[in-house]
């Protein structure tokens, strides 16, 4: 989405364009995000945690985990909010569509 003038929104479907030299071509798992901030802008670090590691500092009561950064990313305010709204509607729209699916297979 974007401004456009006089305060209008105006919302543009997005083309990703993958070529295969882009190593961002292939999805990323990461099973934590790790947030923070600064006053100008937000860093979410997107990191995987080793379930088996996890549980061995658990049981050991480590004070510390290692975890893998897959990708940092660093947004503006706005740019957090955004992405604050798109991803609140998305999960919305997903649990939605688990929830037909479920009613589908009970039914």
């Amino acid at each position: 989405m974007a401004n456009a003038e006089k305060g209008e929104i105006k919302e543009w479907t997005l083309k990703l364009i993958r070529t295969p030299k882009d190593l961002l071509a292939v999805p990323l798992f990461a099973n934590h995000v790790i947030v923070s901030n600064t006053p100008n802008e937000f860093i979410l670090h997107f990191v995987y945690i080793d379930a088996d590691k996890a549980e061995e500092a658990a049981k050991s009561q480590a004070a510390e985990l290692e975890v893998s950064v897959v990708v940092s990313v660093g947004l503006s305010p706005d740019s957090t909010k955004n992405f604050l709204v798109a991803l609140q509607d998305n999960i919305g729209k997903f649990q939605k569509k688990l929830a037909l699916m479920q009613k589908e297979s009970e039914g």
